[in-house]
């Protein structure tokens, strides 16, 4: 009863239950996140019942990118100059499916659709172009983007990173009507 408060954490120290505390905290913290997708499924299936776009522009968020540009802010200048300088893009579909989506600029939209049905390959971009150019796609080209993305799906399937998920989920939403 007379020992101090420095030999007790000394004590609990040594005893090892400080290193059984994180591992005990982190288990008690992944039970919840277990229990709810061991739980029983629901029989419902998905439904999307927007319209395109349904990826990330929101007709709130497309109306507040179209106001940055009126306002021409120092971020839609950059994004701007970057397009109309052709420059390099680390991800060119999904920059010139945004300047379309943004701007109008059929150009910039064609490029997108022509970048998707050409050299590229990224899942996730193929997806957004999908979604974001639907309105210049015709028939044909949206018979054979979608099963470029179906075809994607297929061969990303068996990996589970977050990444590669993120991914066919994505185009799972573009691809909905289809």
């Amino acid at each position: 009863m007379g020992a101090s408060r420095a030999q007790r954490c000394v004590a609990m120290t040594q005893s090892g239950l400080m290193r059984r505390i994180p591992s005990a905290v982190a288990g008690l913290l992944l039970v919840p996140g277990w229990l709810a997708t061991a739980g029983p499924q629901s029989g419902e299936p998905v439904t999307v019942s927007t319209d395109h776009p349904r990826l990330f522009l929101r007709p709130a968020r497309l109306r507040l990118l179209k106001r940055e540009r009126e306002r021409a802010s120092a971020r839609w200048q950059q994004f701007d100059a970057l397009m109309a300088g052709n420059a390099p893009m680390p991800e060119p579909g999904l920059a010139e499916a945004l300047d379309y989506q943004i701007s109008g600029n059929a150009a910039a939209g064609r490029q997108a659709v022509a970048w998707a049905l050409g050299p590229g390959d990224d899942l996730r971009q193929l997806a957004l172009v999908f979604d974001w150019c639907q309105d210049l796609l015709s028939e044909a080209q949206r018979r054979d983007l979608a099963a470029r993305i179906q075809k994607g799906m297929a061969a990303a399937a068996a990996d589970d990173s977050m990444a590669a998920v993120r991914s066919r989920v994505l185009a799972a939403v573009a691809l909905f009507d289809e």
